[in-house]
């Protein structure tokens, strides 16, 4: 079969290019190297897809990175709105839940990776699985890609969309900087996002441990840049991360990177002022006065946060808290309020949610997403020099750019080239 759009990467991005593209009628071939299409959009979101974010399209601007011009005009294009409708369409209803992410109802990241290859196949997509590109040559009729296998595929119209380098057991190992970088382009430093990260503080948990509800703030070199509260946190070993974390890793990223010191405070009990804090510990001690600290601690903060804490102030947890002096007390109430530790290195690539970094601004029109070297070649999803915050926003840009790449690689293919 002859192809007018061949598409490479099969996913969240890839198959709105592929999906709206062929709807509009050019003769689509999806190729993807994995066995199934889709692999890490099925387990997003711990396997569960914050598909989007239900907030207003015009006010996702504080919650994204890099080129915020081309996420805008992709934005306006093809809403969280209509992404919400194309999922229902395909048989996946959806649920509103805290901090206006939306989620398939199921509660199955793959019924939303399923709708959307329904989507595909329903308009004619050819979809092509364990297919890895190895090549990419300007041919006569326009592209000749070639695979692994030794198989080629020519097309007029080519889009990119092989995801970017975080979780590349799921197909994103950086491979499509490699086959943009054939056809000329170049890329801005790339580096992970939505990430973890080590800390100069051990805190004897072997497994991880959420604590909800507390209070951050990161500093750069001494300087407060950023609050997030109430947020969770997950804690294990030398390590910190969770929802709270990966909110502020974005910011913590491009101060590390700038050779600065990163820290973050914690602050386990933000409902509560210092002094309010100081009267519950006072009052909860005179009514307990005979039992040690480790006892009457568990009734400030969760059991498994007892030893880091206590350590942190340098209390015995065998200590009668009756013997316990003020300035004990005052130590206390300061590692309960504004536990600081130090972020040293964040979660490598096989733990990366997100890439940060893409092709080039000036190589890419960000009104069409086509190439300014080849106009022929679109770019969409995770290549661009685009990211967002967690809670939906990467996924809403994956589906926008995708979109428009595919709409106006259709326009181009029903469009007669001048000879």
């Amino acid at each position: 079969m002859q192809y007018d759009l061949i598409v490479i990467g099969g996913g969240p991005a890839g198959l709105m290019a592929a999906g709206s593209a062929a709807e509009r009628g050019a003769r689509t071939l999806l190729l993807e190297r994995m066995p199934r299409i889709g692999t890490k959009l099925r387990i997003t979101g711990k396997g569960r897809c914050n598909i989007t974010n239900a907030r207003p399209i015009e006010d996702y601007l504080p919650f994204l990175h890099g080129n915020v011009v081309l996420a805008q005009n992709a934005l306006q294009r093809f809403s969280n709105e209509q992404v919400v409708q194309l999922l229902n369409a395909e048989g996946v209803p959806t649920i509103l839940e805290r901090g206006d992410r939306i989620y398939p109802l199921s509660g199955r990241a793959s019924d939303v990776a399923e709708a959307f290859v329904r989507y595909c196949t329903r308009h004619g997509v050819t979809l092509k699985t364990e297919t890895l590109v190895t090549s990419i040559e300007a041919a006569e009729s326009g592209w000749n890609v070639t695979t692994q296998e030794g198989n080629s595929y020519e097309a007029m119209v080519l889009i990119l969309a092989c995801g970017g380098r975080s979780y590349p057991r799921t197909g994103s190992d950086g491979a499509g900087y490699e086959l943009a970088a054939m056809l000329g382009h170049t890329t801005t430093e790339i580096f992970q996002t939505l990430v973890g990260f080590t800390v100069n503080t051990d805190f004897t948990l072997r497994e991880r441990f959420l604590v909800k509800n507390v209070g951050l703030k990161l500093l750069a070199q001494g300087k407060e840049i950023a609050v997030q509260t109430p947020v969770d946190i997950e804690l294990v070993d030398a390590w910190i991360g969770g929802p709270g974390v990966l909110r502020l890793s974005r910011l913590a990223m491009e101060h590390l990177r700038a050779q600065e010191q990163v820290s973050l405070q914690i602050d386990f009990k933000p409902a509560l002022g210092e002094q309010k804090l100081l009267a519950r510990l006072q009052r909860d001690i005179q009514e307990r006065r005979a039992e040690v600290l480790r006892s009457v601690a568990r009734a400030w903060m969760p059991e498994g946060l007892v030893k880091p804490i206590l350590r942190r102030a340098r209390l015995s947890p065998q200590t009668k808290v009756g013997m316990l002096k003020a300035q004990e007390l005052q130590s206390l109430c300061d590692a309960l309020k504004c536990f600081t530790v130090a972020l040293l290195e964040p979660d490598d690539w096989d733990r990366a949610v997100v890439t940060a970094g893409g092709i080039r601004n000036e190589e890419i029109d960000p009104q069409t997403l086509c190439s300014r070297i080849h106009s022929n070649l679109y770019f969409c999803g995770e290549l661009l020099d685009i990211d967002g915050n967690t809670g939906g926003f990467n996924l809403q840009l994956a589906y926008s750019t995708g979109f428009v790449a595919g709409c106006e690689a259709a326009k181009a293919i029903a469009t007669p080239q001048p000879e």
